[in-house]
């Protein structure tokens, strides 16, 4: 077999294994973590805006364009609920999830920037530190995008080794799943708590990292998407759903638990998005104020308390497979 041929069936391989894992179209799930991260983004400019600067947050174009950044999540969160569309129209989905991709990069670089520039009374939007993150994240992510091109390129040329299209198989969520991202949120969180004064390091890391992790992920969903659009073999074969009669009393239980998770998550955000438009035409005072924010504090500890209690479970999931 010649080498252009066995490199074309390599590639074929690689990409097929790509499309059913990492770059599967069921990945647009991981857009509700982006929509919190995105949500969790707004607040300090929001706050700052309103308590420090005294103007409106929305006459902010920061706070719009992470306003529209978060809605988009929300549009792909809803999206990935219609399987049925999103396996029947898979190029439409494929840009879906390029656009997704590329939002929870900037979500989490945005959160870096938020840990090594914000302050508690100041955006520091002017500051040495802003613009040196800015242009250094800007400058790596331009140079990354650039490699991972030609080192996609190169593979083309050359095939993509048989290892790299099980890694594929036996990594679904590696890069860029739900587990993966509240590791990065917590850990940033943790850090930005302890190290306080070298938070900027810490901050910039992280984008640093962020930047690492996603440009080739982003290369490689792109260029799949142009593949399907070529040929109907990269497409992937939606999931066949098992009739809830043929499901076991433990897998019901899950379901069930899912189902009320599902509930649980779109009422405490049906509220928050409640409360931020009642606060924003209505001036509450006295104890309505104080009643208020005590509800608002238990809803933020119940979406807290459930997200910790989800990444546990993926933990435990992992260690068990590991052994």
């Amino acid at each position: 077999m010649d080498k252009e041929k066995l490199a074309r069936e390599l590639n074929e391989r690689y990409f097929i294994s790509f499309a059913h894992s990492r770059g599967s179209i069921s990945m647009l799930k991981v857009s509700l973590a982006g929509l919190i991260i995105s949500l969790i983004n707004i607040y300090p400019s929001y706050i700052i805006n309103k308590t420090v600067d005294n103007i409106n947050p929305w006459e902010n174009y920061l706070n719009i364009g992470l306003a529209f950044v978060a809605l988009s999540m929300l549009i792909f969160m809803v999206l990935s609920i219609f399987s049925k569309f999103l396996y029947k129209k898979q190029i439409l989905s494929g840009i879906f999830l390029v656009i997704m991709t590329t939002y929870l990069e900037f979500t989490i670089i945005y959160l870096s920037y938020i840990i090594a520039v914000f302050t508690s009374y100041s955006l520091n939007l002017n500051s040495l530190k802003s613009y040196t993150f800015i242009v250094a994240i800007c400058s790596m992510l331009i140079l990354s995008l650039i490699y991972n091109i030609l080192w996609l390129k190169r593979q083309l040329k050359e095939g993509f080794k048989e290892e790299r299209s099980q890694k594929n198989l036996q990594a679904k969520n590696a890069v860029y799943n739900s587990k993966s991202l509240w590791i990065i949120f917590g850990l940033t969180s943790i850090g930005g708590i302890v190290l306080g004064q070298i938070r900027f390091l810490f901050g910039f890391g992280l984008g640093v990292l962020i930047v690492i992790a996603f440009s080739r992920l982003i290369v490689e969903i792109t260029y799949l998407t142009y593949l399907k659009s070529k040929d109907k073999k990269y497409w992937e074969e939606p999931p066949k759903p098992t009739p809830i009669k043929e499901l076991n009393e433990e897998e019901k239980k899950e379901r069930k638990k899912k189902q009320i998770k599902i509930i649980n998550i779109s009422a405490s955000f049906g509220f928050l998005l409640f409360i931020g438009w009642l606060v924003e035409r209505v001036e509450i005072i006295g104890v309505m104020k104080t009643i208020l924010r005590g509800i608002t504090m238990l809803v933020l500890l119940n979406l807290l308390v459930t997200c910790l209690l989800w990444f546990g479970s993926k933990v435990k999931k992992y260690l068990r497979k590991e052994k």
